[in-house]
């Protein structure tokens, strides 16, 4: 994305306020059924959320360089 013209990064980052609170929701959701799942499940669910959050950072990061470089 970050090597895309102007328009698509600006048309890939709209929708970045409305994913974050997806985003919320997700790791909310995530922790409680950690709280709740068996050991097992609940370490594939951590991993699985952790993986998420790292690629969410990435992206926010992402945002946040190409808002200053605008």
């Amino acid at each position: 994305v970050m090597r895309q013209s102007l328009e698509a990064k600006k048309e890939y980052f709209k929708d970045l306020a409305h994913y974050e609170e997806k985003h919320k929701a997700l790791n909310e959701t995530a922790n409680f059924l950690i709280d709740v799942l068996n050991e097992e499940t609940a370490a594939e669910v951590k991993q699985t959320i952790s993986n998420l959050n790292r690629r969410f950072t990435e992206l926010v990061e992402g945002f946040q360089s190409f808002h200053q470089n605008e």
